[in-house]
């Protein structure tokens, strides 16, 4: 079996890089409440949810970046948008390493409230903020 926090490092550090231009590192949870959090839902031969909580700073850099856009120039609407889409691309990459012979289905990315319950759980440091990952699986 493969260790799943070690693939939620690297898969965030690696989607983050390539897709947003940041840099991202693994730290000690330092969450805070008014976090932009997205979920996507997974079924199939594994099943479960993965949630991204984004700190304010970080989902209007990511956003920007994302939509070759001026960070004042991004809206509410655009940053729930990008870390729905975050939150799909990180939940895909991690599922194709964790399984990558089951069929697997992902939901729709939706907004979500902050997730920071009994599950795998991973914060990263990154130049705009803080995001925090969270995996549940069944």
């Amino acid at each position: 079996m493969i260790a799943v926090i070690p693939v939620v490092r690297q898969v965030t550090r690696e989607v983050l890089e390539t897709m947003f231009f940041s840099e991202a590192e693994p730290v000690a949870c330092g969450h805070t409440e008014d976090c932009i959090a997205a979920r996507v839902r997974f079924t199939g031969n594994a099943s479960g949810e993965l949630t991204v909580m984004l700190s304010p700073e970080l989902a209007r850099s990511l956003s920007a970046a994302f939509l070759a856009e001026e960070d004042d120039e991004v809206t509410a609407e655009q940053r729930g948008q990008v870390s729905c889409e975050l939150a799909n691309i990180i939940c895909g990459a991690i599922l194709s390493r964790l399984h990558p012979s089951s069929r697997v289905a992902l939901g729709v990315p939706e907004a979500a409230a902050p997730d920071y319950g009994e599950a795998i759980h991973q914060c990263f440091a990154t130049p705009e903020g803080v995001l925090a990952v969270t995996l549940r699986m069944g």
